[in-house]
């Protein structure tokens, strides 16, 4: 028995994207506990009512739409865009944008509840990144049911011709720190890096930093100081704040170094707004 069924899946009271869910598809998510402990116990899924007759006419489709149609047009697989595009950050705050984030191709994959609930076999192959957007794209092959195992000798045809080798650069990060006591909010963070020419780049919160908020000297300890703006989420109230910490409220500094030979090292961190200091000693 779950003590605080509620906490399952834990939502804001005043979740955005739920005005614009389909009902049909609402999932009761503190109740799943007790369904899948008491609900059909001793039962198969065909035992459920209606869900034998579901199963067969899925099935069914899946032959009708794809595979009759693959053989039709003498089709070994189906490749198209992975996603199409990612939900933006303030979707649970901004009615646009969370009517985007339920768009085809953004809340799920491109054909997503469709393959799944048809049983089509797929597989992901990344492709790079999108160009003007710097998102990461893949491409999804799928084909008849039971082909999984020709779509992943598909994918797997060809060796990568370029091995990941350890970096040369070793990048650590010693303390981070947010001060949003000002009215011009600052983050600080401490570290290391072997002094050779390195050029260190520390976007925050996905915005680029001037070179002049980085300082490095011959030993190899750099200092970032910047100002940032803060992605407030006090205006709005949280039911779970008691229980769970908001991501969203974490500033997030990614560090990238770089050596003239082509040698990069990265780091990611994460700083919570109310910590005034954070050692930390991972590289």
């Amino acid at each position: 028995m779950i003590a605080s069924p509620d906490l399952v899946f834990p939502l804001l009271e005043d979740y955005m994207p739920l005005r614009f869910a389909e009902v049909k598809n609402l999932i009761d998510y503190p109740a799943l506990a007790h369904s899948t402990k008491e609900g059909y116990r001793g039962r198969t899924i065909h035992d459920i009512p209606g869900m034998s007759d579901a199963l067969k006419a899925l099935e069914a489709q899946r032959k009708r739409d794809l595979e009759d149609w693959m053989t039709e047009h003498d089709f070994d697989a189906v490749v198209f865009p992975a996603v199409g595009d990612v939900g933006k950050a303030d979707l649970e705050q901004d009615s646009k944008s969370a009517e985007h984030a339920l768009l085809n191709g953004v809340r799920y994959s491109n054909g997503n509840r469709a393959l799944r609930h048809l049983g089509v076999p797929t597989v992901s192959v990344p492709m790079g990144i999108l160009e003007g957007k710097n998102m990461p794209v893949n491409l999804t092959l799928c084909s008849r049911a039971g082909a999984d195992a020709e779509l992943l000798s598909v994918m797997l045809e060809r060796p990568s011709r370029s091995p990941i080798c350890p970096s040369q650069i070793s990048l650590k990060v010693l303390e981070r720190n947010v001060d949003t006591t000002e009215s011009s909010p600052t983050i600080q963070v401490r570290g290391t890096v072997p002094p050779s020419n390195v050029a260190l780049e520390a976007p925050i919160d996905g915005v680029a930093v001037e070179n002049k908020f980085i300082r490095m000297d011959s030993n190899g300890h750099w200092v970032l100081e910047a100002p940032f703006s803060p992605f407030v989420t006090a205006q709005y109230t949280y039911k779970i704040h008691k229980y769970i910490k908001i991501l969203a409220d974490n500033v997030m500094v990614v560090l990238l170094a770089r050596s003239p030979d082509g040698a990069v090292s990265g780091e990611i961190v994460l700083i919570a707004p109310e910590t005034s200091s954070q050692p930390c000693n991972t590289p």
